[in-house]
C-alpha cells in the first residue's frame, strides 16, 4: 500500500535533484532546504510522479526522499483598531436631539467631535 495518494503535498531534500543545483538555487541553505510539489501519480508502492513547484513536468521520486508536508489552518485575520468602525451613541445625547444643521451651526468647530465636544456637553 502506499503511503501517499494522488494529490499530496510533499517535499524533498534539494540536494536530492543534484549538490550542485542545490547551492545554486539555495545558497548557504542548500543542505537542509526542502523543494515542495504535488503527487500526480502514484507509480508503484513505493513510486511517485510528483510536480514539484516551479518545473514544467513532473518528475519520478521514491517514497523514501518524500515527505508530506502538512496542511495548514486558516486562520482568520483580527481586524485592526484602525480598521474598526467607529462606534455611534444609541440614543441621542440627553438634553438635545442630535440634527445634522447643528454640525455647521457652531462657529469653532467644524468636524462632528469637535462640535459633540464643544456644544453638546454644555447643555444641561
Amino acid at each position: 500500500m502506499s503511503k501517499f495518494k494522488v494529490g499530496d503535498y510533499v517535499s524533498i531534500k534539494a540536494r536530492e535533484f543534484g549538490i550542485a543545483w542545490a547551492r545554486k538555487e539555495f545558497d548557504k541553505r542548500w543542505k537542509t532546504a526542502r523543494v515542495k510539489g504535488t503527487i500526480r501519480e502514484v507509480l508503484g508502492p513505493k513510486q511517485y510522479k510528483v510536480m514539484y513547484d516551479g518545473d514544467d513536468e513532473p518528475l519520478e521520486s521514491s517514497e523514501k526522499q518524500l515527505k508530506l508536508v502538512p496542511k495548514r489552518k486558516k486562520r482568520k485575520r483580527k481586524r485592526a483598531a484602525r480598521d474598526a468602525p467607529i462606534p455611534l451613541p444609541a440614543v441621542d445625547p440627553p438634553g438635545q436631539p442630535f440634527v445634522p444643521s447643528l454640525l455647521f451651526s457652531c462657529p469653532l468647530h467644524r468636524t462632528i467631535i469637535g462640535h459633540m465636544l464643544c456644544c453638546m456637553q454644555s447643555t444641561p
